[in-house]
């Protein structure tokens, strides 16, 4: 049995505070109103049933009446009248209005029927029109408003079987505050279809097992509807299990899924389907599926502007990324932060990032539009599954003040262009294939980063790939070439990698990596001639940035264009290299590229000496770097204006820490 709780002193403060808003003034007449949240749809999401289906077929079933997408619809068989199509609101409310999309306009005669119990019926409303070939839309405007829980359209005439598109009640939604405790899977969907904007879910103590929470309910910003554990940590979801949030404004808090794995034909274990939703302080422990090839996301985003934050996972050791999203181009402004990514295992060639990001401009798109992620304020540590742990494949994504400390692969611009990376912290403590960051595309801001001890390189400017000529036409530098088509992208065909320019490269700090500290045009001709990767970076600024190398080896490396047809018809503008200081390595800057923006000094002994530290000194504050001397890039909480690592107490879920 669901034991409901009114936590009467929350909705005396609502009640209270909106009268007092609204009114100005309080009276015994005005303290028995309800208050109402918004008008709305109240049909959407909620259980619909109907008299039959198409040929039975689940893609016409009742709950595509009521599911918000215009795309979607209810048909009925065509030889079973009179129709009719039924929805259950969880609850009375009181509505006024009725509006039905229907598909070629098939009905002619109608009823609406309202009932408290769904037994008793009574007549709002009934009406006639003419029949057509052309979808139509019946907006009715009740006389009065009516109050029930369920709501029926009767169909008694029709000139074919009925298809409907949408089926939409509208009406003001009561504000609550109530407080729910739930036992079982049927009362927490029972809790959903009731709850009001501002209740709160509590999940019983315990292991609820074999369990899809689809999470549904009316909700405001200023109102949101809460599922929380009733003991953080203490509700643990295991067996074929998952959850999606799939209305704007709901929250969850407090869950922990664990020795299990998603529910056979869902591509994650938590999905984001709808806007402005917040999963916090939960954790996702070891829920593999034991095939390592199976595929399945830990965290999917289909809507927009969400939040992941405070959570966990540990432990994953299959097919696809943790995190990762639609990118069919509503999937926007999304967080992920304060979350805590420990022992992502390798255990397949590719596709098992952290992170993947698609969005606007990963297929080469010409405008300006983008994903606009946001991963800030994480903590990555043995995140191993893929040699890029943040794969950005969009435009305008934002990647700041994580830490990432021996892990294999590091932070990727992947493709798309306008991507910000800055403030991040990378200590590889000569982890194998340990990277710092890689980036391809235009506009690209890489700043503030510190990266210590890596075994690659530590920055990756690429070589991007020459696809077409100025007409947009496919240009063959030779016959091997093998262009990559692309369904989506402008011309048909993307580049393996984005031609990096115009990019800011600033105020970087790079210590004791094995590899190349700062490597511009790497991969240049890398596959050829299948791939035609000879489009080196140009006009970028490379600027404030010290490399402290004690074991000596290059620092900086710029790769030579070859002068033998057909590449000597290509010809780039320079990179400006300014106010960068390089102490223990040394620097291989070829043309069109100038070696006088870097100052390289020597290491004068195997410890560093006083003669030379006052070198590096010296050359850094004549650069005007100030705080960013010899002592500070040997100490990453002095690399980034005071930013320090970030530790397991700094992120994940309270009850964890």
């Amino acid at each position: 049995m669901m034991i409901l709780q009114r936590n009467v002193q929350l909705r005396s403060i609502v009640m209270v505070l909106t009268l007092v808003l609204i009114l100005g003034t309080l009276s015994s007449a005005l303290g028995s109103r309800m208050i109402y949240a918004e008008r709305t749809n109240l049909a959407l999401g909620k259980t619909a049933t109907a008299s039959n289906v198409f040929q039975n077929k689940p893609n016409y079933d009742a709950s595509r009446a009521v599911d918000g997408q215009a795309s979607s619809r209810w048909a009925s068989d065509t030889s079973q009248e009179p129709y009719w199509l039924q929805v259950d609101l969880g609850r009375e409310f009181a509505f006024d209005q009725i509006v039905i999309s229907e598909y070629q306009s098939r009905m002619t005669s109608y009823s609406i029927q309202y009932s408290s119990d769904g037994t008793t019926w009574n007549t709002g409303s009934t009406g006639t029109k003419a029949s057509g070939t052309k979808d139509t839309v019946t907006d009715i405007d009740l006389d009065h408003p009516i109050t029930g829980r369920y709501v029926k359209l009767g169909v008694d005439t029709a000139s074919s079987g009925i298809s409907i598109y949408e089926f939409e009640i509208y009406g003001e939604i009561p504000i609550g505050g109530e407080v729910m405790r739930v036992t079982t899977p049927n009362e927490l969907t029972e809790a959903f279809h009731s709850a009001l904007p501002g209740d709160t879910i509590l999940m019983a103590n315990g292991t609820w097992n074999e369990i899809y929470i689809d999470f549904s309910a009316y909700a405001t910003a200023e109102h949101p509807v809460t599922l929380h554990a009733e003991t953080p940590g203490k509700v643990i979801i295991s067996g074929q299990s998952g959850l999606s949030l799939n209305r704007p404004h709901l929250i969850v808090d407090g869950l922990l899924f664990t020795d299990g794995r998603a529910p056979d034909g869902k591509d994650s274990v938590i999905t984001f389907n709808s806007d402005y939703g917040r999963i916090t302080n939960t954790s996702i422990v070891n829920f593999n599926p034991g095939d390592t090839s199976t595929k399945y996301y830990w965290a999917f985003f289909r809507g927009a502007y969400n939040r992941l934050d405070n959570s966990r996972f540990e432990g994953k050791d299959h097919m696809q990324p943790v995190i990762g999203n639609n990118g069919n181009g509503n999937e926007k402004y999304n967080v992920v932060d304060h979350s805590y990514f420990k022992n992502i295992h390798h255990t397949n060639a590719n596709g098992m990032e952290t992170f993947r990001i698609w969005g606007y401009g990963g297929n080469d798109e010409l405008g300006d539009d983008g994903a606009y992620f946001t991963i800030e304020n994480n903590l990555f540590e043995h995140a191993d599954g893929d040699d890029e742990v943040i794969s950005l494949k969009s435009n305008h994504n934002v990647v700041r003040y994580n830490t990432i400390v021996e892990s294999r692969g590091g932070i990727v611009g992947r493709s798309g262009n306008t991507n910000t990376i800055e403030n991040n912290i990378i200590i590889g403590n000569h982890y194998a294939d340990s990277t710092g960051i890689r980036i391809s595309g235009h506009r690209n801001t890489v700043s503030q980063n510190y990266v210590q001890e890596v075994s690659g390189v530590a920055l990756t400017l690429t070589t991007g790939e020459y696809v077409f000529d100025e007409n947009h036409q496919l240009d063959y530098l030779t016959p091997g070439f093998e262009p990559l088509a692309r369904n989506g992208s402008p011309y048909g065909y993307v580049g393996h990698y984005g031609w990096v320019k115009d990019s800011k490269i600033t105020n970087n700090v790079f210590v004791n990596n094995d590899g190349i500290d700062i490597s511009v045009g790497i991969f240049y001709k890398n596959h050829w001639p299948g791939y035609q990767m000879v489009l080196l970076p140009e006009n970028n600024l490379i600027s404030g940035n010290i490399v402290y190398k004690p074991n000596g080896g290059t620092a900086i490396l710029t790769t030579k264009q070859e002068s033998t047809s057909p590449l000597d018809t290509f010809k780039f503008l320079p990179n400006s290299f300014h106010k960068n200081v390089v102490f223990g390595g040394g620097i291989e800057i070829n043309s069109p590229n100038s070696d006088k923006g870097t100052i390289v000094l020597p290491l004068l002994g195997k410890s560093v000496s006083n003669s030379s530290s006052q070198l590096a000194e010296d050359a850094i504050q004549s650069y005007g770097l100030k705080g960013r001397g010899l002592n500070s890039i040997q100490d990453p909480s002095d690399s980034s204006g005071g930013q320090k690592p970030l530790m397991a107490q700094d992120v994940g879920p309270s009850w964890m820490k």
